[in-house]
């Protein structure tokens, strides 16, 4: 019988290292002195197959190292590695889900900016979700109600009243929908546009001209002058119903004129 001269752990007569500190068989001496290990502690090497001390951390036939973790560990720390990948990869899709929300809002926005607002409601309802993605939206929606409201002045001030168009600019406007204004139901229109539109005319003076728009309806974007009193009428109702940004309009109505190649 032969010992560890490291440890003292009793050893197999064909051990090539001590199972229980790892020291070379070469290096052990026999010692009268006993561990001994029962049969039932015993295990077998998974790589040469013998049986060995199941304290052992090295075969001391082959001398591979015997992993210490048991089965039970190693199910909760392949568990685990499943559950931080799972998270790791719940982050990672949100960040990109969010980064994606991100670049739609930029666009919407680079939308708004060349006043295409139709382009820009449709970017931003695919991310409701996404911060103000509702408040930009309505600033996208009443940014087409200025379009549309810049659109029916740039039909009409070119009527030879003002000598220099592209210096009209709008002073003041109100919108009036049909369900606050008797003379749109009567005409079936959406409502009514009421404006005050300031330039220069052909003697080089100052011009300001009101206006009646009506948006919809039979007589959609018809514009009648105040020069007979017709928006006495506005005294009869209440101005506060949709006040337009004026100056968004003027610039939709420079952006007008500039594609039409007119400074």
């Amino acid at each position: 019988m032969k010992y560890c001269s490291h440890c003292g752990k009793e050893l197999e007569p064909d051990m090539m290292m001590c199972p229980y500190c790892g020291t070379k068989v070469e290096d052990n001496i026999e010692k009268s002195m006993a561990a001994g290990t029962s049969k039932s502690d015993e295990k077998g090497c998974p790589y040469c197959g013998k049986m060995i001390p199941g304290v052992a951390v090295a075969c001391p036939y082959c001398g591979k190292k015997i992993s210490t973790v048991d089965k039970k560990k190693k199910i909760l720390i392949v568990a685990l590695f499943v559950v931080v990948c799972v998270i790791v990869g719940m982050v990672v899709v949100r960040k990109v889900h969010l980064d994606k929300m991100e670049e739609t809002y930029s666009q919407a926005q680079l939308a708004m900016n060349d006043f295409d607002y139709e382009q820009a409601q449709q970017l931003l309802n695919s991310i409701p979700e996404y911060k103000d993605a509702q408040e930009l939206l309505q600033q996208a929606q009443d940014g087409e109600f200025m379009s549309l409201c810049a659109q029916y002045i740039f039909n009409f001030i070119q009527d030879g009243s003002f000598y220099n168009p592209s210096a009209v600019r709008l002073l003041e406007a109100t919108y009036l929908s049909a369900e606050n204004d008797e003379l749109s139901e009567i005409l079936e229109a959406d409502g009514i546009l009421y404006i005050t539109i300031q330039g220069t005319n052909k003697l080089g003076g100052t011009l300001s001209k009101d206006y009646v728009i009506f948006i919809g309806g039979e007589f959609d974007g018809v514009a009648f002058e105040n020069e007979d009193d017709s928006l006495s009428v506005k005294e009869n109702y209440d101005l506060s119903d949709k006040p337009v940004d004026v100056s968004l309009v003027n610039k939709m109505l420079q952006k007008y004129w500039a594609d039409m190649g007119i400074s």
